[in-house]
């Protein structure tokens, strides 16, 4: 939270308003999700579809827990199976993250505009 304050100041020029706060919140979920779907048109494009993995969503580690993985070189986002692993951690993130208060609290600032 304290590094999103100072982006968005330094972006702004000022500490962010309650709306500018609430844009960027909404915004991080439309790009977790986005990053998913590109991570599983990129594990199409080797032609071997998407590996057929079906984990229950409790299975799915966190982002948190990946990126430690990422760092050791233990996901690997070279293969079809690790680009639609990623994809399922990002859509996860972004689940957990609409279904909290800070995020229906971002949704009623927006529509209010």
């Amino acid at each position: 939270a304290e590094a999103e304050a100072l982006f968005l100041a330094g972006y702004f020029g000022a500490d962010p308003t309650p709306f500018q706060r609430a844009k960027l919140d909404l915004m991080q979920q439309v790009v977790s999700i986005n990053y998913a779907i590109l991570f599983l048109f990129i594990a199409l494009q080797v032609g071997e579809g998407i590996p057929p993995i079906d984990p229950p969503l409790a299975d799915i580690p966190t982002f948190a827990e990946t990126a430690v993985r990422l760092g050791q070189g233990a996901l690997p986002l070279h293969t079809p199976l690790g680009k639609t692993e990623f994809a399922l951690v990002l859509v996860k993130d972004a689940m957990a993250a609409m279904e909290a208060p800070r995020f229906h609290s971002a949704m009623a600032i927006v529509k209010q505009g």
